[in-house]
């Protein structure tokens, strides 16, 4: 009953906020200077559209999370914002390759670029591994875009975009030291630091962080405790201003990361519960992870402003070794070696006018990706090694008229080219990783795809500052060469890509004279050419044995999401977000001809109905000296299926997560005393489930709860 009310409720909320606008409170006009500062909220800034916005006032589904947030809850991992973000599910366990849905569209095959871009001060990442994970001091904010982002973000933001912003280094010296420790081994440490080598010309800052546990899973046959983080990251600032409306940015990061891949527990087999194992495998991770990026802005007038963002990345995985089934025995299990680099250089001509602003840029990216796997399956071992080259160019512009100030239209669109080259060959192997026998080789295979992503949309603002937005988009998610193929044709065969029409009405509102904020979105997408993964299929009049990634299906899906601020006090603040979702395959191509393959009607994987998330923070008044506050949060997460079958062996099921903590300021602050409590109820939930006919079923399952007491020092 209490989830059916806070569903009601926020289900009138929305229609309430679209149907009236007569009745909202002005724009909280921090201008006004009889207004209780303290109360009104705080004006939140975004770069969304690639240029400063405020977030009231951009009409875009976009969520801002602040480092504020983060840290009063203690949160490290994207799966942890499912809930506080509407319409986000990061599903599963594996945090160092997350996979991520927006609007129950995602990417589970690390193979294949994800339908969420992933962004690093504007650098795309254009692979999962070592996503999911964020602990430096330096994070500014997490932007989450819902919805396709192809106009300005290009190929495979086709259900949105994450990006990552990273706090500059000023004229302001500035010190954030913070340590932590908890249950299961857990401990952290941060520093950073930022200081001016010349005044109002050169700054340097410097962020380090390292995050620990001993693990929470028992390995009863390898008899260590497993699932253990160990994880450290870096990154160095120099930020150059020679002359005003001139800067450079030059940034260096590194992570190093020696982490257990995650596990799954065998359902049924002896001795196994959500926190035993049996697995062969020890899951260590090597990974190291670089980049350096050059952002280089400069004013060109009153109106005009270009900017260039230069980015080079790698990553290798050496090894990275996995378990999926759980037992002493080599059923499903495979060791992978992944080499990874890549290239990307934008260049952006920003406008802005009195009725006329604009963003127009080129952008060309480039990644080499070699793949090397040694996989055991019900004890018969082959190894695949493949090579892939992409490249693609791009030029977008999308532009804003205000024909009054209250009507504005929204028009743009990206062209884009990407290329292809592939090679792989399989081998057969003895269990040590001797190749035996050659299975197949091919090699000089190439595709090309061209895609053309257009925006258009109309804004209102009203005189009582609500904003209200309609837009119809196209978003595209490139296919591409099945890299764990198990033949030869398999291997030959490139996926089209996945494209997206999608219709978004909204609206954006403030309340109570600047003490509370709101905005609603509802949503219809319309997919052609889903790709998913089918097992025998007849492509193009060619029947294939074995699993391959094709272009399968329709789908559609729709909702509505909510989200709201209110500040009832100057000591409390309230937090709420809501999201319906409802998916379908309206058409499913049959490709197997069984009719158990017919997946037509079927809801889409990891698309979760509700996801729901309430958080408070609340000042004590007490009178000592500083100041004492008490955080609390819930999120609900509706149940959902893991695969497109949509077999009950594979549904998750709901599940509830609640936090709480304390945190003590001190009254110069400096210092911060803290206390937190994730998981507070200690749930335990199966996150992913997987079935493997003649094993067993396995699953993957949510941390216990884990608390933490930290202190913090900042100057």
């Amino acid at each position: 009953m209490p989830r059916k009310r806070l569903v009601a409720a926020c289900a009138l909320a929305c229609t309430a906020a679209l149907a009236s606008n007569a009745r909202a409170g002005d724009v909280p006009a921090t201008d006004d200077p009889g207004k209780d500062r303290a109360v009104v909220l705080d004006t939140v800034t975004i770069t969304a559209e690639k240029r400063e916005t405020a977030l009231r006032d951009t009409p875009l589904a976009v969520s801002a999370i602040s480092p504020d947030a983060i840290q009063r809850k203690g949160t490290t991992t994207l799966r942890e914002l499912t809930g506080d973000v509407p319409g986000l599910s990061a599903p599963g366990s594996i945090t160092n390759m997350q996979s991520l849905y927006i609007r129950g569209i995602g990417t589970a095959d690390p193979g294949f670029y994800p339908a969420v871009a992933v962004y690093v001060d504007d650098v795309y990442l254009p692979r999962p591994f070592g996503v999911g994970t964020f602990i430096l001091p330096d994070l500014e904010r997490i932007e989450v875009l819902r919805g396709p982002q192809g106009t300005l973000y290009g190929q495979n933001s086709s259900a949105g975009a994450v990006r990552f912003i990273s706090r500059d280094p000023d004229d302001t010296p500035a010190a954030d030291v913070a340590l932590g420790v908890g249950n299961d081994g857990y401990r952290e440490g941060s520093v950073y630091l930022s200081t001016p080598i010349k005044p109002q010309v050169l700054s340097v800052g410097l962020a380090v962080a390292s995050e620990r546990t001993d693990g929470y899973t028992y390995n009863a046959n390898l008899d260590k405790e497993v699932d253990a983080v160990d994880l450290q990251q870096a990154r160095l600032k120099f930020k150059l201003t020679p002359a005003e409306g001139t800067s450079a940015t030059l940034s260096l990061d590194y992570t190093r990361d020696r982490s257990d891949n995650a596990l799954y527990i065998p359902v049924g087999y002896p001795g196994a519960n959500p926190r035993t194992t049996f697995a062969d495998v020890d899951t260590q991770l090597g990974r190291i992870d670089k980049g350096v990026t050059l952002h280089v802005d400069q004013d060109l007038g009153e109106h005009l402003s270009f900017k260039s963002i230069s980015g080079y990345r790698k990553f290798d995985d050496n090894p990275s070794p996995w378990d999926q089934d759980g037992t002493p025995n080599p059923a499903n299990e495979w060791v992978q070696y992944i080499d990874q680099n890549q290239f990307s250089q934008e260049f952006q001509l920003n406008g802005d006018y009195d009725r006329f602003d604009f963003t127009t840029g080129a952008v060309y990216f480039r990644e080499q990706l070699a793949f090397d796997r040694l996989t055991g399956l019900n004890g018969n071992f082959s190894e695949l090694l493949s090579h892939l080259h992409s490249e693609s160019e791009a030029i977008y512009g999308q532009a804003e008229w205000k024909a009054t100030d209250a009507l504005g239209f929204v028009a743009g669109g990206r062209f884009s080219r990407d290329r292809q080259e592939f090679a792989n060959d399989s081998f057969r192997d003895t269990p040590d990783g001797t190749r035996t026998s050659q299975v197949y080789s091919v090699a000089g295979l190439e595709h090309e795809w061209n895609a053309f992503t257009p925006k258009i949309g109309v804004n209102y603002r009203w005189p009582n500052g609500v904003l209200n937005y309609f837009t119809v988009t196209r978003g595209d998610k490139l296919g591409g060469y099945n890299r764990a193929a198990s033949t030869a044709q398999i291997a030959d065969l490139p996926v089209g890509p996945e494209k997206v029409t999608a219709y978004e009405l909204g609206s954006k509102q403030t309340h109570l004279d600047g003490r509370a904020e709101t905005s609603v979105a509802l949503f219809y997408n319309d997919f052609r050419d889903y790709q998913a993964q089918v097992t025998n299929p007849t492509v193009n009049g060619d029947y294939i044995t074995g699993s391959v990634l094709v272009n399968a299906a329709k789908a559609r899906t729709y909702g509505a999401e909510f989200e709201g601020t209110i500040r009832f006090s100057e000591d409390w603040d309230l937090k709420g977000s809501a999201a319906w979702l409802k998916t379908k395959f309206t058409d499913f191509q049959n490709p197997t001809g069984a009719l158990n393959s017919d997946y037509t009607g079927n809801e889409l994987p990891n698309a979760p109905e509700w996801t729901l998330g309430l958080s408070s923070n609340y000042r004590l008044p007490l009178s000592l000296p500083g100041e004492t506050s008490i955080d609390a949060y819930a999120r609900y997460i509706d149940a959902q299926f893991s695969d497109i079958g949509n077999t009950e062996n594979t549904r998750v099921g709901a599940q509830t997560y609640v936090g709480a903590g304390i945190d003590y300021r001190t009254a110069d602050n400096r210092w911060d005393i803290s206390l937190k409590a994730n998981n507070l109820l200690n749930k335990t939930y199966a996150v992913n489930l997987k079935y493997q006919a003649g094993v067993s079923n396995q699953a993957a399952y949510s941390p216990p709860r884990q608390i933490v007491f930290g202190v913090r020092y900042t100057y």
